[in-house]
């Protein structure tokens, strides 16, 4: 996740969303100078700043992939204004499983109805 000081506010509901379905949460605050003091506290948020000064540049949302070489697994691109559905990471596993993890799943702001038929396609029980 990245997120910068006009989502202040939001991006904590976003966080709490996402937290639960998640082993560990990366969040880069864009244009701060330290982390805000509204950051949920928990031993699963890795938590950067980047504001040019500091020897990390703000990349604004592209500093979501600050970290991508470091873990292996899943990686999940997550947004600071949404609050995520409480199955949103089994839901987008269960769509690269399908296709044996040789595809990318994106789904970029968009209400999800999980029972549209175009889902039904590509994500068979």
């Amino acid at each position: 996740m990245a997120t910068f000081p006009a989502r202040k506010d939001c991006y904590v509901r976003a966080v709490e969303s996402i937290l639960p379905q998640v082993d560990r949460l990366c969040i880069c605050f864009n244009e701060y100078d330290e982390i805000p003091g509204n950051c949920p506290k928990s031993d699963k948020i890795v938590a950067i700043c980047a504001n040019g000064k500091n020897g990390i540049p703000d990349l604004g949302c592209m500093n979501k992939m600050y970290w991508i070489e470091d873990y292996a697994g899943y990686y999940a691109i997550v947004d600071d204004d949404i609050i995520y559905e409480p199955d949103y990471i089994s839901f987008m596993k269960k769509g690269l499983k399908h296709y044996d993890n040789r595809v990318v799943v994106a789904i970029q702001a968009r209400i999800l109805d999980k029972n549209a038929e175009t889902l039904k396609i590509y994500l068979k029980d």
